[in-house]
């Protein structure tokens, strides 16, 4: 069967991953002056952006001197990136902007939490470490199940030990033929039995890796819900019957 991967989308390996520069060209984002960032915010699509500066166009004309602050957000997937960037020039064309790769999240969504017992690996990250005679080395990687899905926040047992803000390259077969790998980065962790029981959230999906993770999440607590259901008529039915 022909297998799809989703993820591995993180393109930057500063701070957590995230930088303004995985904005593509035509996203739209929303703008307001840093001082001020919950006054009515002005809706502005990106046209333009490289390493060095991107060019948002508002949807109405603005003017901005050269340095002005402005405080921008982003939704993406389970939250809205929030970020302030300086003001490198604004004309006709739109504003220019200085990059950040200080993001933070605003009205982080809820997701579904789902028991599952899904097969993984997982490995410390980074994963490429030089040896004594200077060549890479491949990643360690330790087997685990994911026990929990819950939108990008997974709950994995393994014997790996981790620690806090820590980050791990997880794999795992989200559906038959469906495999997803990303970089998890540990939200907690406690042990039981031996094993470690590690909250991760995985922070490098693209678009189209989040897209599909909640959508299985979401089948699967769909799923769930009607085999609970139908068990309880066919409790209610036996008691019935019993009663009867």
């Amino acid at each position: 069967f022909k297998r799809k991967v989703y993820g591995f989308g993180v393109r930057s390996g500063r701070g957590r991953g995230l930088s303004s520069r995985q904005i593509a060209v035509g996203k739209k984002v929303s703008i307001a002056p840093s001082s001020s960032p919950d006054v009515p915010r002005i809706d502005a699509v990106v046209t333009r952006s490289d390493e060095l500066e991107f060019v948002v166009v508002p949807d109405v004309p603005l003017s901005s001197a050269a340095g002005k602050l402005w405080n921008v957000r982003y939704r993406f997937g389970a939250a809205t990136w929030e970020f302030n960037v300086l003001t490198i020039a604004c004309g006709d064309a739109g504003l220019v902007l200085n990059h950040s790769d200080n993001i933070t999240f605003v009205n982080r969504r809820r997701f579904l939490r789902v028991g599952v017992r899904k097969p993984a690996l997982v490995a410390h990250f980074p994963m490429v470490k030089s040896d004594f005679e200077g060549g890479p080395t491949a990643p360690q990687f330790v087997r685990g199940t994911v026990t929990e899905l819950s939108g990008p926040g997974l709950r994995i047992e393994s014997e790996i030990e981790v620690n806090r803000g820590g980050r791990l390259l997880v794999v795992f077969e989200l559906e038959e033929g469906k495999f997803m790998q990303d970089i998890g980065e540990v939200r907690g962790y406690r042990d039981s039995d031996g094993e470690h029981s590690i909250g991760v959230e995985l922070i490098g999906l693209n678009e189209a890796g989040f897209d599909e993770l909640v959508r299985a999440t979401n089948n699967l607590a769909i799923s769930c819900a009607i085999e609970e259901s139908q068990n309880e008529e066919e409790s209610s039915l036996v008691a019935g019957q019993q009663s009867g």
